[in-house]
C-alpha cells in the first residue's frame, strides 16, 4: 500500500509540474525579411522552472499526425511570470515587432515552421501536455473550409490565447504591413494597455450554455461588433452559419451534443466550447 500511495504522489508531483508552462502564442507574420523569418512560438511561465530542458516542442505539419519532440528547451530556469519567444529570426521579429523587451527568454531556432493551419505540441518529460490545433487534420487549401474541430487558419496572422481561450488575427492579416502596429491586426501581446482593451472589447458572453436543444443563445460583448458566427459539430462540420444581425443564434433543428462556436470580429476570431443538451 505504501509503494503505490508513493507512486501516486509522484504522479500527482509530475503532472502539477507540467503544468508550469504553456503555450502562449502562435506567429505566423508576413515580415519585410519574407521566407520564414516571421515566424515564431511564445510561450508563458506559469510557476517558477528550474530547469526548461523537461520541456520540448513539436510541430505537426499538414494533418500528418505528431512528430514527436522536435525541439527541448536549454537547461536554463525560468521565472513565474516570464514570457518565453522562440523566433526563427530575432533581427526579423525586433524589426517587426519594433521590440522584443515584451520577452523575458528570447531562444532563436528552426522550431518555427507552422504554416497557418499546423497545430502545436508541448512535451513534458517526453509526454504532450498540451496541443494547440488538431496534429490529425489537413487542412483547406481555400483557409475558409474548416474541417476539423480545433482547426483555426491563421497564416500571415497569429493565435493568441487569453485566459483559456485562442483568438486569432484574420488570416493574411499582416500581409503589406512592415510593423506589427501597422498591420491591422497588431499582436495582442505587444502593448499590455491595449491587448487589455481589445480582449476586453471583444470578449462575448454566451447564455446559456449548456443550452437545451431548440432553444436560442445570446451574445453580449461591449462594442457590439461581433460580424458572423459559424457552428461546428464535433467531426469539425459546419452545421449552421449566421451573419449577426440580433445578437442571438436560434438552435432549432441542432441535436444534442458538443459544439464549437466560431465568432468572428472585424480582425480576429474568438473560439468558444458550446454544449447542447
Amino acid at each position: 500500500m505504501k509503494k503505490i500511495y508513493f507512486s501516486i504522489l509522484v504522479l500527482l508531483s509530475a503532472l502539477s509540474n507540467a503544468q508550469d508552462l504553456e503555450l502562449k502564442g502562435i506567429i505566423d507574420f508576413t515580415v519585410p525579411e519574407g521566407g520564414n523569418n516571421g515566424k515564431a512560438l511564445h510561450l508563458h511561465v506559469i510557476n517558477a522552472i528550474s530547469d526548461l530542458s523537461l520541456y520540448g516542442i513539436g510541430v505537426a505539419n499538414n494533418g500528418g499526425g505528431t512528430d514527436g519532440q522536435e525541439y527541448t528547451f536549454p537547461a536554463i530556469p525560468a521565472n513565474a511570470g516570464d514570457h518565453i519567444l522562440l523566433p526563427r529570426s530575432t533581427t526579423a521579429m525586433t524589426n517587426y515587432m519594433g521590440s522584443l523587451n515584451h520577452f523575458t527568454i528570447i531562444l532563436e531556432d528552426a522550431i518555427a515552421t507552422q504554416n497557418g493551419d499546423d497545430a502545436i505540441e508541448l512535451f513534458y518529460n517526453g509526454t504532450v501536455i498540451e496541443t494547440f490545433g488538431d496534429i490529425d487534420c489537413q487542412a483547406s487549401a481555400d483557409g475558409t473550409t474548416v474541417v476539423c474541430p480545433n482547426y483555426q487558419y491563421y497564416e500571415d496572422a497569429w493565435a493568441y490565447k487569453e485566459g483559456s481561450t485562442w483568438i486569432y488575427g484574420a488570416a493574411q492579416c499582416t500581409d503589406g504591413s512592415t510593423t506589427s502596429s501597422t498591420s491591422t491586426c497588431p499582436y495582442p501581446f505587444l502593448d499590455p494597455a491595449l491587448s487589455s482593451a481589445t480582449f476586453e472589447n471583444n470578449k462575448v458572453t454566451i447564455f446559456p450554455n449548456p443550452v437545451a436543444q431548440g432553444e436560442e443563445i445570446t451574445f453580449l460583448n461591449n462594442e457590439n461588433n461581433l460580424k458572423k458566427v459559424t457552428l461546428l459539430d464535433a467531426s469539425g462540420r459546419i452545421v449552421l452559419v449566421q451573419n449577426n444581425q440580433n445578437n442571438k443564434l436560434s438552435l432549432n433543428q441542432i441535436y444534442s451534443g458538443f459544439y464549437t462556436l466560431q465568432i468572428a470580429f472585424e480582425n480576429k476570431i474568438v473560439s468558444s466550447k458550446l454544449i447542447v443538451k
